[in-house]
Order: C-alpha cells, then structure tokens, then sequence
C-alpha cells in the first residue's frame, strides 16, 4: 500500500500604496490600512493494517494389523516394518506498507506548526505442535507345516512447517514552510502651510498547523498442527518344531521448524520553516513657505 497526500497552498500578500498629497493651506491627510490574513491547515492520516493467518492441519494415521498363523513344522515368519514420520509446512507471510506524506506550505508572516507522528506495529506468532506416536505389537502363530508370513508396512509421514514474517514500515514525513512578507511604503507630501500627516498600518497574519499521522498494524499469524500416529500389531506364536520368528521395526519421525521473523521501521520525519519579513518604508516630507514684502 502507498499513501501520498501532498498539501501546498502558496498564499503571498504584497501591500504597495504611494500616496501623494500637495496643497497650499491647512490640509490634514489620514491613512489607515487594516491587513488580517489567517490560514489553518489540518492534516489527518490514519492506516490501520489487520492481518490475520491462522493454519490448522490434523493429521491422523492408524494402522492396525492382525497376523495369526498356526504350524507345527518348520515355520519361518519374518515381520519388517518401516515408519517414517516427518512433517513440512510452509507458511510464508509478508506485508510491506509505504506510507509517503508530504506537506509544503508558502504562507506570509507568523506559523505555528503541530506535528504528531505515531506508529504502533503489534506483531504476534505462535505456533505449537502436537505430535502422538503410540505402536503395539502382538503376533500370535500356531501351526503345523511349511508356512512363511512376511510382513512389510512402509509408513512416511513428513511434516515441515516453514514460517517467515516479514513486516516492512516506511514513513516519511516532510513540512516545508516558506514564509515571505515584503511591505513597501513611498510618500511624499509637500505643503505650503499647516499640514498633518498620519498613516497607520495594521497587519496580522496567523498560519497554524495541525498534522496527524497515525499507523497501527495487528499481525497475528497462528499455526497449530496436531499429528496422532497410532500403530497396533497383534503376534502370537506357538509351535513344537523348528519355528523362527523376526520382527523388524524402523520408526523415524522427523519434524522440521523454521520461523523466522523480521519487522523493519524506517521512519524519517523532516521540517524546514523558512520565514523571511523585509518592511521598506520611504517617507519624504518638504514644506516650503514663500513670504514677499513690497517697498513703499
């Protein structure tokens, strides 16, 4: 998954008056200049992630054999039996979020930026095996001539469970602030006599910033396995001449686990505010009073 949620306002406020003013008597020149500029930002981002794997297997085997053989001359009974239990499972889960969230704001004058970030990964595996292996052998002959009984079961039973979880976390959050105020005042009055000047400026600008970035992850991954093996023989032998009995058994179990788990968070979170203020006024005032006498 890939967020990207890119905010740029460029808001710019140039105030350039010129004002002129020229008159002979009594002049009274008021200016009054009231500037309000207020912008608010609010950001949220949320991803919540919930990923659950669960993996059950119930693997049941049962062998039952019943051998009765009855002689009374020369018996030969060989019995062989070859079991192998072994278990494989693989389970491979990865989950690979890319969160980008980038903010960029040209704003004029005063900026108070908010910036909230929270990851909270939860991440659980277990994983639990049960495995009953219960064998039971009873053979019974009795008899009275030539006779060979030879039994070979061959069992296998594998069983390997295989488990990675990979979580891999990129957050990157940037806020760039480029704040520029530029005022630029020219006046010029020129008068004869009486003259009042009075300019007044107002200006207020407020920027805030609130922006909230909030990942949850819920990872739960459960394998359970359960594995009963039950194997019951039944051997009676009686006789009253040559009588040879072998009973051969190879059990092998053999049960795999590999888990492995690995969870990667790189968070990088940068902000650069860039505020520059230039106030240029330029006040020129020249008064000039011309006063002629004649001769008598």
């Amino acid at each position: 998954m890939t967020f990207t949620t890119d905010c740029t306002p460029h808001i710019s406020t140039s105030s350039t008056p010129h004002i002129t003013t020229s008159s002979t008597p009594h002049i009274t020149t008021s200016s009054s200049q009231h500037i309000t500029t207020s912008s608010t930002h609010h950001i949220s981002t949320s991803s919540s992630q919930h990923i659950t794997t669960s993996s059950t297997h119930h693997i049941t085997t049962s062998s039952t054999p019943h051998i009765t053989t009855s002689s009374s001359q020369h018996i030969t009974t060989s019995y062989t039996q070859h079991i192998t239990t072994s278990s494989s499972q693989h389970i491979t889960t990865s989950s690979t979020p890319h969160i980008s969230t980038s903010s960029t704001q040209h704003i004029t004058t005063s900026s108070t930026p908010h910036i909230t970030t929270s990851s909270t990964p939860h991440i659980t595996t277990s994983s639990s095996q049960h495995i009953t292996t219960s064998s039971s052998q009873h053979i019974t002959t009795p008899s009275s001539q030539h006779i060979t009984t030879s039994s070979t079961p061959h069992i296998t039973t594998s069983s390997t469970p295989h488990i990675t979880t990979s979580s891999t976390q990129h957050i990157t959050t940037s806020s760039s602030q480029h704040i520029t105020t530029s005022s630029i005042q020219h006046i010029t009055t020129s008068s004869t006599h009486h003259i009042t000047t009075s300019s007044t400026q107002h200006i207020t600008t407020s920027s805030t910033q609130h922006i909230t970035t909030s990942s949850t992850q819920h990872i739960s991954t459960s394998s359970t396995q359960h594995i009963t093996t039950s194997s019951s023989q039944h051997i009676t032998t009686s006789s009253s001449q040559h009588i040879t009995t072998s009973c051969i058994q190879h059990i092998t179990t053999s049960s795999t686990q590999h888990i492995t788990t690995s969870c990667t968070q790189h968070i990088t979170t940068s902000s650069t505010p860039h505020i520059t203020t230039s106030s240029t006024p330029h006040i020129t005032t020249s008064s000039t009073q011309h006063r002629g006498g004649g001769v008598r």
